[in-house]
C-alpha cells in the first residue's frame, strides 16, 4: 500500500512539473529583422518578438536557441505598416543563446 501511495505521488509530481513548464518553450530558430519589426523564424513560421532589446545585439539571419512564452499582443515603436512576412503571433524571449 505504502508502495502506491509513493507511485501516485511521484505521478502527480511529474505531472505538475509538465504542465508547469508547457507555457515556455525552448527550441532553435533564426533572427530576422525588416522596417515591421524583430521576428523569430521557427519552421516557416515568423513569431513577432515583442521584447526586441533581448536580441539586439544579435545579427540578422543568424541562428539563436531560445526561451520564450506566448504574448498577447505586438510590441512598442513599429516603424512601418508593411506587411512582409506573415506573422504567427507574438513571442517574449525569456533567455537567448547563441
Amino acid at each position: 500500500m505504502e508502495t502506491m501511495k509513493r507511485t501516485i505521488y511521484i505521478a502527480l509530481l511529474f505531472l505538475v512539473f509538465v504542465t508547469a513548464s508547457c507555457a515556455k518553450h525552448c527550441t532553435e530558430g533564426t533572427l530576422y529583422r525588416d522596417c515591421t519589426g524583430t521576428y523569430l523564424k521557427l519552421d516557416n513560421d515568423y513569431y513577432s518578438i515583442i521584447n526586441r532589446a533581448k536580441v539586439e545585439s544579435i545579427e540578422d539571419n543568424q541562428s539563436i536557441r531560445v526561451t520564450f512564452e506566448p504574448a498577447d499582443g505586438p510590441g512598442p515603436d513599429i516603424v512601418c505598416m508593411m506587411v512582409t512576412v506573415p506573422n504567427a503571433g507574438y513571442i517574449k524571449i525569456l533567455s537567448v543563446k547563441e
